[in-house]
């Protein structure tokens, strides 16, 4: 079993500083095993507990930390904690009551049990962790800053906050590896690293590897369900698409009484370039990229991606001249109005085959004829084939099968 929590350092007396100048107020969702008592897993960040701080820490516990050590090379010990997850107990932070939450866990057939609100003591284990958290490790870091008044007097943090974001995460996780994970609690009953190892040899954890490993990361991501169209699946005004996505409409019909198939879709957070898409009829999720050009996507994450288009929103609005908008579209509005009475004035038969006459002399974009010149052609249509003495047209009833230009023109195919 683990317990899971998460703590805001704004909350618990406790701050980052990165550059002297402003604080940067972090969070941190902790993991530990009921068992042996040992971190195994956290996730640090500045964006706030969410699903996704939730997600990143319980990834980071079930995973194997080898490439994480070998970020570290001066970290002594090994951090073996990884496997899966069969109950998850969790507090009652909004973090944790999200619906995605509930797929991931139902995916890896997790359980995910809330302590009961206003009983922290039901939660000791994280409790406890980040008390020692506080005292043993964040109240010697230059910059922190404490809740009392009388604490704080002839005390300034900021002068202090000199310890960058990459400093400190190096920090922390030498904490948890080298230091809490292997040192016995106070009443000297237990060695988490130890009781970690004891508990493997009894109970070997189940762990992700290969394509489990990959299943278990693209069902970890946040969930939306989008409908299938021909230019692909739309998330956030950003279109995706590939050539399985088009062969699987193609060849395999919306299910009865729907028109088109709505399908699960699954975006990595730290990059929307892409997406995961889950194809009911093949059983798999396939790796669909974006199509769309508006921004460079690779490498950017959902919460840049949406500051990058609140930034072109503003841009837009700023640039727009709506003074300049409304009066075109007041002149278009009466030149509409003017056109509609012109053409109420007019009799129905003197427009008849206005469209086909006006694809035969040729009214577009390019060149000089109207819709006026369109109807005085129109007019003269009559007379001038009357006046033809070949083929016979002098006879009113041969004359009449041609007077139908929808006809005359319904044929000809377009160039």
């Amino acid at each position: 079993m683990i317990h899971g929590s998460t703590e805001t350092y704004a909350v618990d007396d406790s701050r980052i500083i990165t550059d002297g100048s402003d604080f940067f107020r972090a969070s941190i969702t902790v993991l530990v095993d009921t068992f042996s008592k040992c971190i195994v897993g956290f996730y640090l960040s500045f964006r706030g507990p969410s699903y996704n701080s939730v997600r990143c820490a319980v990834l980071n516990a079930c995973l194997d930390k080898k490439d994480l050590l070998e970020k570290y090379p001066d970290i002594e010990k090994d951090w073996p904690c990884q496997g899966r997850i069969e109950a998850l107990v969790v507090d009652n932070g909004a973090e944790f009551w999200s619906k995605d939450l509930e797929r991931f866990s139902a995916s890896i057939g997790m359980s995910v049990e809330y302590n009961p609100v206003g009983k922290p003591w039901k939660k000791p284990l994280v409790e406890r962790i980040f008390n020692t958290y506080n005292t043993e490790f964040i109240h010697q870091i230059p910059g922190k800053t404490f809740s009392s008044a009388k604490d704080l007097e002839g005390y300034e943090p900021e002068k202090d906050a000199l310890l960058p974001f990459s400093r400190f995460l190096h920090l922390l996780h030498i904490w948890v590896v080298d230091i809490y994970n292997q040192q016995p609690n106070k009443r000297r009953t237990n060695i988490p690293a130890l009781s970690w190892q004891i508990g493997c040899q009894d109970f070997p954890p189940v762990v992700y590897q290969g394509t489990e490993k990959q299943r278990f990361k693209i069902e970890s991501f946040p969930t939306v369900y989008r409908d299938l169209r021909p230019i692909g699946i739309e998330v956030d005004h950003i279109n995706y698409s590939s050539e399985m996505l088009v062969e699987f409409r193609k060849n395999h019909p919306p299910p009865p009484g729907q028109k088109k198939h709505k399908l699960c879709v699954k975006r990595d957070p730290s990059d929307v370039s892409f997406v995961y898409v889950f194809l009911p009829e093949l059983e798999k999720y396939i790796k669909v990229n974006a199509t769309s050009q508006e921004f460079q996507l690779e490498g950017v994450s959902i919460f840049q991606y949406q500051v990058m288009r609140r930034l072109l929103n503003n841009h837009i609005e700023i640039n727009t001249d709506h003074e300049g908008l409304a009066l075109a579209n007041m002149k278009l509005s009466e030149r509409m109005d003017d056109i509609k009475e012109n053409a109420l004035a007019k009799k129905k038969s003197s427009l008849k085959g206005m469209k086909s006459v006006a694809a035969f002399i040729g009214v577009d974009s390019d060149g000089d004829a109207t819709f006026e010149s369109v109807h005085r052609d129109l007019k003269s249509r009559d007379n001038s084939m009357c006046d033809s003495s070949e083929g016979g047209l002098t006879d009113s009833k041969n004359f009449e099968h041609v007077d139908d230009w929808h006809n005359i023109a319904d044929d000809v195919e377009p160039y």
